[in-house]
């Protein structure tokens, strides 16, 4: 018996399509590609496809963090690039994305013309947690003690070599005199560094209270401490910034 061909819409055959199921990948390619075309007129892209056997490529975020590539895009941004970053920054806190923004290279004058801007999508984010403060004022008390020591000595250096004999016995009581020195030097100390942190901080940087090092031992240093520094817990931003801090 011949099949007869389906007279009626009802008498046809159901064809399924099948819909190949979208990979948790080029779910996660869409959505960059969305963001950056926020921000950039995209001319070029690459994507660093998740390989088992192929080891990622790293990138250095300076403090170290383990970051890889995800992907690349070419192309001109379509505003100020310091806003451009803020902008693509907070669409990318909820994939645990950070973007590079960098100038193309290329050999090719036409090719730079065409795409000047690159931006870099990496893995992984810093999220600084907080710092506790007694470390610091540990520090701090330690070096005020340093710097006193050293400044009570240069001040029995320069009095009545017999008077100077009977006071080192009793150094730690004769602290006082050396809050000339010991308060010049923290102050000339403790400004520097607080300028760093307000500079940090102007930026929403997150960065520790200054640690002051302190050096009591006679002879290993001759003003009593080793200097002070701020912590830089996250990445700057740009070279504004960067020179700002």
């Amino acid at each position: 018996m011949l099949n007869e061909i389906a007279s009626t819409r009802e008498d046809r055959p159901i064809v399924r399509v099948v819909q190949v199921p979208i990979s948790k990948a080029e779910l996660l390619q869409n959505e960059l590609r969305q963001q950056v075309a926020t921000v950039m007129d995209i001319q070029e892209e690459s994507f660093v496809e998740p390989s088992p056997t192929a080891e990622p490529q790293p990138v250095e975020t300076g403090l170290g963090l383990k970051s890889h590539l995800v992907a690349s895009f070419e192309g001109r941004l379509l505003g100020e690039s310091e806003a451009a970053y803020e902008q693509l920054d907070q669409q990318l806190v909820p994939l645990n994305h950070m973007a590079v923004f960098r100038t193309t290279t290329s050999s090719n004058n036409e090719d730079i013309a065409a795409r000047p801007h690159t931006i870099h999508i990496i893995t992984g984010r810093v999220n600084p947690r907080p710092t506790s403060w007694w470390p610091n004022a540990i520090l701090f008390i330690a070096t005020l003690f340093s710097v006193l020591l050293v400044g009570t000595m240069l001040a029995l250096d320069n009095m009545n070599p017999t008077t100077a004999d009977q006071l080192s016995g009793r150094i730690f009581f004769e602290l006082w005199r050396g809050l000339p020195y010991g308060l010049s030097l923290l102050l000339i100390l403790g400004a520097h560094e607080m300028g760093h942190y307000f500079a940090a901080r102007h930026h929403k940087l997150a960065v520790t209270l200054p640690y002051f090092i302190p050096m009591p031992i006679p002879g290993l240093t001759m003003i009593g401490t080793l200097g002070a520094f701020i912590q830089l817990r996250e990445p700057m931003r740009n070279r504004k910034v960067l020179f700002d801090v």
